[in-house]
């Protein structure tokens, strides 16, 4: 089950589409339509859209810190911040030693991923979390949204810099020179906060990495420097000769998440409401529907005239049934992305997902994104939904399954991508089934 967790949705009023039939010669299995004149090509299948947002999901388990904010007028204004506690080092080199501090820093590394406009200025802040990052059952490391723990008002440090995602250059933070001295002075005089992690995470409970969500129009996706490390104190060593040194402390990947907040004023989603679970039709928001692994949201699809078609010609047998989804125009240039790849989950009776659409192999169909820069071609996404159709067919008037569409980046704090659908009341070409029937 690849789309985040069970969906209980409701059923929706189809929207007004046109079929056509043409007779066409199609080829399957090397053998050409002209052989059998039964064969026919449907191609404007009246197709209803929908979109679908959760009402809470998994922000934590990637080791990933999504921090900033962009304001995406199709979907929400998006602010993030990052949450982890800090990890003592294993071994404590400094009693009876003769040191001295240097400096302690924070360091981030760009994931590559982005979400919003990187040509402007970008101010980090870190923040000393004072509460324990734990959920009331202390077992559970899962972090859901909207999960958030209080913090210092007071900046532990700050940066404003330029992000330069591809290029995956290090962002260095500079912590206050006070936190790190306490820090060296406890570990040196081996004072039992530092004897084990349950009492420093009791005396330091973690951090908060935020952004100026004032300024900035960006959403950066960083990882650690090295492995799981994301504090360095740097000392200084004097003995015959004064050699540089640093302590890495590490985050605990398990207490590690990330916080999201959305307002979707003056936006299509403005009809969501606040952690509610709720569907809506493409009539409902600009005749649109709506997929984004941020909100996160779906696209819900049935095919409201297939049955009537059954009925009309009860013998007809579905040869080969093709989905193509076009992104809606000028909704996937800079600085937005499309899903390198899409999963359709197929909805049981119950409108809960019972399973995902498979190639003839048994692999994930992922949607064969097609994207021809060089001459301009619209990018396409297809799926083989032949077997779904079929059964829909046969199950009739009867049948309440539904497809429903998410990109297969299932986590929107490890990367965004967003894609846009027309409806077929705003482009004939958005959405299409192209059907070749036997028998009608």
């Amino acid at each position: 089950m690849n789309i985040r967790t069970i969906l209980l949705v409701t059923s929706f009023v189809a929207v007004t589409a046109l079929e056509a039939c043409d007779k066409v010669d199609v080829v399957f299995q090397n053998e050409s339509a002209d052989a059998d004149p039964n064969i026919t090509y449907l191609e404007n299948t009246q197709i209803a859209l929908s979109t679908f947002k959760l009402d809470s999901f998994k922000t934590s388990g990637n080791s990933t810190f999504m921090v900033g904010t962009h304001n995406d007028t199709n979907f929400a204004k998006i602010t993030a911040s990052s949450y982890a506690e800090i990890v003592i080092p294993a071994e404590n080199p400094l009693p009876g030693q003769n040191i001295e501090f240097d400096s302690i820093v924070m360091v981030l590394k760009p994931t590559g991923n982005y979400y919003g406009d990187t040509t402007l200025p970008f101010k980090l802040s870190v923040h000393r979390v004072i509460q324990k990052i734990d959920n009331e059952d202390t077992t559970n490391n899962t972090f859901y949204y909207p999960m958030a723990f209080p913090y210092e008002i007071d900046e532990l440090g700050s940066t404003t810099t330029y992000v330069k995602p591809t290029r995956k250059k290090e962002v260095t933070i500079r912590l206050a020179d006070e936190l790190g001295i306490d820090w060296l002075k406890k570990m040196k005089e081996q004072n039992t906060i530092f004897s084990n992690q349950e009492n420093f995470r009791a005396y330091f409970p973690g951090v908060v990495i935020r952004s100026d969500s004032m300024s900035n129009n960006a959403l950066y996706y960083f990882n650690s420097d090295d492995s799981t490390v994301l504090i360095r104190l740097y000392y200084r060593l004097r003995t015959t000769q004064t050699t540089s040194k640093y302590l890495n402390f590490r985050f605990r990947s398990e207490k590690q998440y990330n916080n999201i907040v959305y307002n979707k004023t003056n936006t299509p989603f403005k009809i969501f409401r606040q952690y509610k679970r709720e569907i809506y039709e493409s009539a409902q928001m600009n005749n649109r529907a709506y997929i984004s692994n941020n909100m996160p949201s779906y696209a819900k699809i049935t095919f409201p005239n297939l049955v009537s078609l059954k009925e009309a010609h009860p013998y007809i047998r579905i040869l080969k049934a093709e989905l193509q989804i076009h992104p809606a125009p000028g909704t996937f240039q800079y600085p937005y992305s499309l899903p390198d790849s899409l999963v359709v989950a197929i909805s049981n009776s119950d409108n809960l997902f019972s399973s995902n659409l498979q190639n003839s192999d048994g692999s994930l169909q992922t949607g064969n994104l097609t994207v021809d820069k060089l001459n301009g071609a619209e990018p396409t996404y297809t799926f083989d939904i032949t077997s779904y159709i079929n059964t829909v067919l046969s199950e009739g008037v009867f049948s309440t399954k539904a497809l429903f569409l998410g990109s297969s980046e299932s986590s929107g704090d490890q990367a965004s991508k967003r894609l846009i659908i027309n409806d077929q009341i705003i482009s004939s070409s958005g959405i299409k089934l192209k059907l070749y029937v036997l028998g009608l």
